[in-house]
């Protein structure tokens, strides 16, 4: 009698679900993916509000006045990522920076596998130049794995 083995110890990739068109998503990773874009997004307004800060002095206080919010409500909008509206982002783009929201989004299927421990995102820290421009300093935003080189979501961006 011939024995198969069969190595059950492989797993599958965390979103294999996104490559088979028929399979169902499982709830929690929709909720895990919400929570990334929702963390995305608000590293990228406060990101802003940063650069704003450093370049043009905007204070919370001016933000609030401009947009008509009332500033207990801009502190809570801005202390953590939360449910904004589309309406929220926008008046936060536009207070901060005169812009407009330019959505792009990338493949979840096609892209590296990534083998990192650690947080997602990475905070910023901001420190003014003396050229008169701010300084937004991005943290190790993921701790590679052993053996890979670390690299800050910037120099990514870049690559």
């Amino acid at each position: 009698m011939e024995s198969t083995f069969v190595n059950s110890s492989q797993k599958k990739p965390f979103l294999w679900e996104l490559e088979d068109p028929e399979a169902v998503i499982p709830e929690g990773k929709l909720e895990f993916l919400a929570e990334r874009t929702r963390n995305n997004l608000y590293s990228f307004i406060i990101l802003k509000f940063l650069e704003a800060k450093g370049s043009s002095g905007l204070s919370n206080a001016k933000l609030a006045r401009r947009i008509g919010y009332d500033p207990a409500r801009l502190s809570r909008v801005l202390g953590a990522p939360g449910n904004w509206t589309i309406k929220t982002v926008s008046d936060l783009l536009v207070g901060i920076a005169a812009e407009e929201l330019e959505p792009a989004s990338s493949s979840l299927v096609e892209h590296t596998p990534r083998n990192y421990r650690g947080q997602d995102i990475a905070p910023a820290t901001y420190s003014p130049s003396g050229t008169g421009k701010s300084e937004i300093s991005h943290g190790e935003s993921r701790t590679p794995a052993l053996g890979q080189k670390s690299s800050t979501k910037a120099e990514m961006a870049l690559s």
